[in-house]
């Protein structure tokens, strides 16, 4: 099996735990989306990428278990989840989901620093950030999700690393790339 979707869902007992079962691959777009009783989600290794809005309104999952070799996480994967509902789990307008920066709100401010340590940007990340002019990424992410920057009308530059995801990213978007060092 490679790809997951809602017909394979099951909760193991009173919990509405979600475990995604080995072999798995892809969770596919909007596999689950509208599973209000799902709770916590237990992601297996194998999986590399969520689809977009995989988890879409699932009210009750406020546990996401992610493994560290998820490579692509689709825009939306997380939207109207008690995790993404929940304004403790946003830092200065961005939401982080262990090592992938999964939203930033609208009003993120004009220079953003990507916490070291991310390896994943999630597609449409900063979608419609019009304050958004310069953001800054560590060389530690390794994926950037199409569309990220979408709608931000003023951003200006992205600085990062020489050879890194961020000047790749900048050069095939069109966007202004400007070298520092940031670990």
């Amino acid at each position: 099996m490679e790809a997951f979707e809602k017909s394979d869902f099951f909760v193991r007992g009173e919990s509405a735990v979600l475990n995604i079962p080995q072999n798995i691959r892809v969770i596919e777009e909007g596999a689950l989306c509208g599973l209000k009783e799902v709770e916590e989600v237990i992601v297996n290794e194998d999986v590399e990428e969520i689809g977009a809005w995989a988890f879409y309104g699932c009210t009750a999952l406020s546990d996401i278990n992610l493994p560290s070799g998820i490579k692509k996480i689709g825009e939306n994967a997380f939207f109207d989840t008690a995790f993404y509902n929940d304004e403790k789990n946003w830092q200065d307008g961005v939401l982080y989901l262990g090592n992938s920066l999964i939203k930033a709100q609208e009003f993120v401010k004009e220079t953003y620093f990507v916490k070291d340590g991310t390896k994943i940007i999630s597609q449409g990340a900063f979608k419609d950030c019009t304050l958004l002019e310069r953001v800054l990424i560590p060389d530690s992410v390794e994926e950037i999700g199409a569309e990220v920057f979408v709608g931000c009308e003023n951003l200006k530059a992205i600085y990062g690393g020489v050879n890194t995801a961020a000047e790749k990213y900048a050069g095939e978007n069109g966007i202004k790339f400007i070298a520092v060092e940031y670990n």
